[in-house]
C-alpha cells in the first residue's frame, strides 16, 4: 500500500488524539473520585443543654411563662414538691401564678451545664400585698436551684430545691 504524504499526516493526528484521548482516561481513572464533603457534625450535649439553660434565664428574667414553658417537652414534668405538673401545659400555668407575684423580681444564673442537663441558682423576691411600696414585713424571698434534666437541649424536668426551707407560698 502507498501513502500519500496527506494520508500519512491524517494517521499521525488521529493517533496523536487517540493518544491524548487515552491520557486523559487514564488521568480521570487514576485521580481519587472526589469524596463527599463530611456532614456537618451535631453539637453536643452539652453544647445544647448550655443555649437551653441560658434561653431558660432569659425567659425567666423576662417573665414570660409560655417561653419557659416552650424550652419544655410536651411531656416535660416540673416538681416543686408537693405539687408536680405533668406537662408543658402545667409547666407554664405554674410559671404564670409565680410571674403574678407583686413587683417580683428574679434573678437566676447558671451554674453548672452537663451533658444530661444544668443546675440554676435564683432568688425570687416579691410584695405579698398591693402596697407601693412594700414595707420589709410584707417582702417575702425564695431562693433555691432548679435542676433542669435535659435530652438534647430540651428540658424533660425541673425539679426545685429551696435553701434554708423558703418556699414561695
Amino acid at each position: 500500500m502507498h501513502s500519500t504524504p496527506t494520508a500519512t499526516r491524517l494517521l499521525r493526528y488521529s493517533g496523536l488524539a487517540t493518544a491524548a484521548i487515552a491520557l486523559v482516561l487514564v488521568a480521570a481513572c487514576a485521580a481519587p473520585a472526589a469524596s463527599p464533603s463530611p456532614a456537618p457534625t451535631p453539637p453536643d450535649a452539652a453544647a445544647l443543654n448550655r443555649a437551653a439553660a441560658a434561653a431558660w434565664v432569659d425567659a425567666v428574667q423576662a417573665k414570660d411563662a409560655a417561653t419557659v414553658a416552650a424550652l419544655y417537652a410536651p411531656d416535660g414534668t416540673f416538681d416543686d414538691p408537693p405539687e408536680h405538673q405533668p406537662d408543658r401545659a402545667g409547666v407554664q400555668a405554674t410559671y404564670a401564678e409565680v410571674f403574678g407575684y407583686q413587683q417580683l423580681v428574679v434573678d437566676p444564673e447558671v451554674v453548672f451545664v452537663g451533658e444530661d442537663g444544668a443546675v440554676v441558682s435564683w432568688t425570687y423576691t416579691w410584695c405579698g400585698g398591693n402596697l407601693e411600696p412594700c414595707p420589709s414585713q410584707n417582702t417575702h424571698r425564695a431562693e433555691g436551684v432548679s435542676v433542669l434534666l435535659m435530652t438534647d437541649g430540651v428540658i424533660t424536668n425541673e425539679t426545685l430545691y429551696y435553701i434554708a426551707g423558703g418556699e414561695p407560698y
